[in-house]
């Protein structure tokens, strides 16, 4: 992951801590203690999410999920982890898994900008399965808006996924569009 983008993100974190520290400050000074502990809940299961992201074990992985998260930020795009695996044992050059999230998590906010969605927010997956983590990506728009931009920016991520055992698919129902990344495991074989 690029140095500039990670410290580009630690600035916006340091900028988000203190403006939450603004925001409760303000809360006690108009005497709204109940509205305080709400707001505290709110960016405590928010920290929480971004947490299991950062305890990865693949750091490209981790680096790129808090660098997408910045960018949909950015869009306003409001993203929603549900981390159910630490990628340990990912069968890919860790640059490649960073390249593939990133470029996937930046394609879905892409195309939530370009759709002019309102309630503007993707659900990120990552699961594990005997043979692959599993990372979904899913936003709230119809196929015929981005079913071109998909090809156009995942295309070629697809091809080098598919060289070494992954792939990229897309899924389009009932008003929603996933993005399917299969990511290899390393097998462990027993010995015997």
């Amino acid at each position: 992951m690029k140095t500039e983008k990670m410290l580009e993100l630690l600035s916006v974190l340091r900028h988000d801590f203190l403006n939450h520290l603004q925001v409760i400050s303000g809360l006690l000074q108009l005497n709204k203690p109940e509205r305080v502990m709400d707001y505290i809940k709110e960016v405590s299961y928010s920290i929480a999410s971004l947490s299991k992201v950062v305890h990865l074990k693949n750091s490209e992985a981790a680096a790129a999920m808090l660098v997408g998260s910045y960018e949909a930020a950015k869009e306003q795009v409001e993203l929603r982890f549900h981390v159910k695996t630490d990628l340990a044992q990912i069968d890919l050059p860790d640059e490649l898994v960073g390249e593939v999230l990133l470029a996937a998590v930046g394609a879905a906010v892409s195309c939530l900008v370009l759709d002019k969605q309102v309630d503007r927010y993707l659900e990120i997956n990552l699961l594990e399965h005997p043979r692959w983590y599993v990372c979904r990506v899913t936003i709230p728009v119809d196929e015929t808006v981005c079913l071109n931009w998909w090809q156009e920016r995942l295309g070629g991520l697809d091809s080098k996924l598919r060289a070494r055992g992954g792939r990229i698919n897309v899924v389009f129902s009932a008003g929603v569009t996933e993005l399917v990344i299969n990511l290899p495991r390393r097998l462990l074989h027993a010995a015997g």
